[in-house]
């Protein structure tokens, strides 16, 4: 399958040979053929759309793609039946702008520009539509257990507002910062588990934008997540979109997600990174350790270079494997940058690095008792071999 991640939507550009137990395709006339599916990145069940149906020479234009003024187009260049497994050879441009005017995404808040030398469209936010995003925040009687940041949905979670490493008791801290309309997202915790309110102090925090209270709290325990905002209304910055690519064929059509999200927050992940100098290259998942296939979260978004991320949820109490990767094999420091990860479990960092070839694993969660039982069985396997023998 072909992934092409987008801003609101993710195309997913699969090919099915028409043989086997792939005789049957549900999808009418879609055998030996390109299928591309559709999927909100919203949609938390993951539930996909289908756009077209393409055989060799033909392509689907996908206008204003990623919520921007340009298109990005698939085409399909061959399909090979002869060769085993099957395979369909899928190209994945972004049309060229020719001029400024080409680049305009209908919003007063950015300038457009074209760079006619490498026909890239840049829609560089202004100073017409921005706002004063503030936070403000009461520690608690143990302020160095607080660390919170404020990410930009619209704009790949870039962080754009961060706190932590407090020293002082009862403190009114405020910290504010000019941005444009968008989603974002705040993320605050508490390392102890017991928030800022109200068992150690009458902690509290507040964020407005725009002197408008668009989130408030303190009683949250391990941690909380709070979000609001439109990218209806943020402005587009353009960037080229992620193409991932797996020749095996067949592979099936995206489905729903297994299990949808916890409704509490038994394990809250924090996990920063701060990308090198290839930061596409970048991307994690974290999957339910017993199976190895389900995955709870992942990166599902292209990093740009040299940037921090904070990327953050909620668990149910289970074995996790967490796993980052690095597509060039040369992980994230030090040949090109100095680049890192740290992940941190309910407020506690569990891993970290950043020298490492094409990924590193970690587990967590409740994998000892995994994996205890797993080598308690491995050793009755072999008494019981050795019994036989």
């Amino acid at each position: 399958v072909l992934k092409v991640e987008g801003h609101n939507k993710n195309y997913y550009v699969g090919f099915n040979h028409k043989e086997g137990i792939n005789g049957g395709n549900a999808e009418p006339g879609a055998g030996n053929r390109v299928t591309i599916q559709s999927r909100d990145t919203k949609d938390g069940f993951g539930e996909s759309a289908l756009e077209a149906v393409l055989s060799v020479g033909e392509s689907l234009e996908i206008p204003e793609f990623g919520g921007r003024s340009r298109s990005a187009l698939v085409q399909v260049i061959n399909i090979n039946l002869g060769a085993s497994p099957a395979t369909a050879e899928v190209s994945v441009e972004l049309l060229k702008c020719l001029s400024n005017d080409d680049c305009n995404d209908n919003s007063s808040c950015t300038d457009d520009v074209c760079n006619t030398s490498t026909g890239t469209c840049f829609n560089v936010p202004n100073d017409t539509c921005s706002g004063v995003l503030k936070m403000t925040l009461l520690t608690d009687n143990y302020p160095s257990d607080i660390s919170w940041n404020i990410v930009d949905n619209c704009n790949a979670n870039k962080v754009v507002m961060s706190g932590g490493d407090y020293t002082d008791k009862t403190e009114t801290f405020d910290h504010e910062v000019n941005m444009p309309p968008s989603e974002y997202t705040l993320t605050i915790n508490d390392s102890y588990g017991d928030g800022i309110c109200c068992g150690s102090g009458e902690g509290s925090y507040t964020v407005a934008y725009n002197n408008e209270v668009v989130a408030t709290g303190g009683d949250y325990g391990k941690g909380e997540i709070k979000t609001w905002g439109s990218c209806e209304d943020a402005p587009a910055v353009m960037k080229t979109p992620a193409v991932v690519v797996s020749t095996d064929a067949p592979t099936p059509s995206p489905t729903a997600s297994p299990t949808a999200s916890p409704t509490s927050c038994e394990v809250f992940y924090e996990l920063t990174i701060n990308t090198d100098e290839n930061g596409g290259d970048t991307s994690w998942d974290i999957v339910y350790d017993m199976d190895r296939s389900t995955t709870a979260a992942s990166s599902n978004k292209v990093y740009e270079s040299e940037s921090k991320y904070v990327e953050s949820g909620c668990l149910d109490t289970n074995c996790y494997r967490f796993t980052i990767k690095d597509s060039w094999n040369d992980g994230m420091c030090c040949s090109h940058g100095e680049g890192s990860y740290s992940l941190k479990i309910n407020g506690s960092e569990l891993a970290s690095g950043g020298e490492f070839k094409d990924d590193e694993t970690t587990l967590f969660g409740t994998c000892k008792s995994w994996q205890f039982q797993t080598e308690m069985s491995a050793e009755a396997a072999i008494a019981k071999k050795n019994q036989k023998d």
